[in-house]
């Protein structure tokens, strides 16, 4: 594994950690369920669904994509 992939593998694991004590650092998305948020992890985008209780990664994309748009026309 390269350095950089390292890095960013690294990077996800702390945001994801932190989004299990902090799930509103995220925004939610507007014209979606209020549940659905998205939290900048760069260079990647972590979306994920927060019922309250539970964080629930959905979909970790490059951020730099037009992905994201895809991902969430199912919603």
């Amino acid at each position: 594994m390269t350095v950089i992939a390292q890095e960013k593998i690294e990077k996800l694991h702390k945001d994801n950690d932190l989004l299990e004590d902090h799930p509103f650092m995220g925004r939610s998305i507007d014209g979606y369920d209020e549940n659905l948020r998205i939290l900048l992890s760069r260079p990647c985008v972590i979306i994920y669904d927060f019922d309250g209780e539970v964080v629930e990664i959905l979909h970790v994309v490059e951020g730099r994509t037009n992905y994201i748009e895809t991902i969430l026309d199912d919603y």
